[in-house]
């Protein structure tokens, strides 16, 4: 037993020396098998051991159980606190969790262990960027393309930021950099979308969109994307197959429901804007949302409900000025039909009243 114990240490060892020499975290290709359950083996004998902990970490995480590589890692860290590819790959790992925090503060205590890795500079970027701290995310977003000026990751963090800090030009030039080098990062179609969008120039984010999903058929963003701008281009009819496409990927995507219900009601299908409207609503109620749904209950002659739906608007919200009018207007129409409606039946009454008139007699008759 001794005798495997020592050449488990030595697979472990022999591993740890590349990553030592390269430290460039994430890469279990050279874990085989065998390495794997011998890992597992050294971790029941050894469960102390700080690198065999980050290999385990590695292998977890090339599997895709990130929750189980985050337990890993985070030992790996506690047991040995001076090793910088432990905290990079604990940023890593965290990040793909969702975890922006825990994620920044393991790329900072790499970067204080003297770690230069450029992911290190690009997670603390992208942290800084998702919380508005634009300074901050410039920092380190220079500090990852500095070493890496050819990647088009780190290249695509600054152009976003040079776009949120008003230089829309260089992120212009540079979101064109990447696509001369690799037509098919879609984010920066994406980008590119919003900066047409922006200046009003639909047609060109509608083209941006259009090639972002050539290469991404199912991504739902530039689906619902699409659909947005030709609603905004008053064309419902080519927004639907696209937001429907999104709702195919996500069924409880509000946003895409709501928009799917406004193309529908633009061609006049109102029991179809209902059901998409309806469905939304039972996600979460938005005035915005509920605005949609009272105009559809109106335009069915359903004209109680309608009432109903901008009295709950107004009793949520009272300020709510466009609810407050269009209220006022749905009751004057009312009030209007009700006025129609007993003056036809007056009439009707009146007519019905009438003494029945007497034909006159001809000659012919007499005779």
């Amino acid at each position: 037993m001794r005798w495997l114990c020592c050449l488990i240490s030595l697979l472990v060892w022999s591993c740890q020396s590349d990553y030592h020499r390269d430290e460039i975290p994430g890469d279990t290709e050279g874990i085989s098998a065998v390495e794997a359950s011998l890992l597992q083996e050294f971790l029941q004998q050894y469960p102390k051991d700080a690198e065999a902990n980050y290999r385990m970490a590695l292998l977890q995480q090339n599997q895709g159980d990130l929750e189980v590589a985050a337990d890993f890692v985070r030992k790996a860290t506690a047991l040995d606190e001076e090793q910088p590819k432990y905290f990079l790959q604990a940023a890593m790992i965290n990040e793909r969790l969702g975890n922006q925090e825990q994620a920044l503060q393991n790329a900072l205590r790499a970067e204080a262990l003297g770690s230069n890795h450029p992911d290190v500079f690009a997670i603390a970027a992208e942290t800084y960027y998702t919380k508005g701290e634009w300074s901050q995310a410039m920092k380190y977003a220079q500090k990852a393309v500095a070493i890496q000026p050819e990647n088009a990751m780190y290249n695509f963090q600054m152009g976003r930021l040079k776009l949120q800090t008003g230089d829309t030009s260089t992120a212009i030039a540079i979101f064109d950099l990447i696509l001369r080098e690799d037509s098919s990062y879609v984010g920066v179609y994406q980008q590119m979308a919003a900066i047409a969008r922006s200046r009003g120039t639909l047609d060109t984010a509608i083209y941006f969109l259009q090639k972002g999903l050539s290469y991404q058929p199912r991504d739902m963003h530039f689906r619902q994307g699409l659909g947005e701008l030709y609603l905004e281009l008053d064309q419902p009819a080519p927004a639907i197959p696209h937001l429907k496409a999104a709702i195919g990927v996500d069924d409880q995507n509000q946003q895409a429901l709501y928009h799917l219900s406004r193309a529908y009601a633009g061609i006049l299908l109102w029991d179809s804007a209902l059901l998409f409207i309806e469905r939304a609503h039972a996600i979460t109620a938005t005035p915005e949302q509920e605005m949609l749904r009272a105009g559809i209950y109106d335009r069915q002659r359903k004209y109680t409900l309608a009432e109903e739906v901008y009295q709950d608007i107004l009793k949520s919200d009272s300020t709510h000025q466009l609810a407050r009018q269009a209220l006022n207007k749905l009751r004057r129409k009312i009030a209007y039909l009700r006025l129609v409606a007993a003056r036809k039946r007056e009439l009707e009454q009146a007519q019905n009243m009438r003494p029945p008139i007497l034909e006159k007699k001809t000659s012919d008759d007499n005779n």
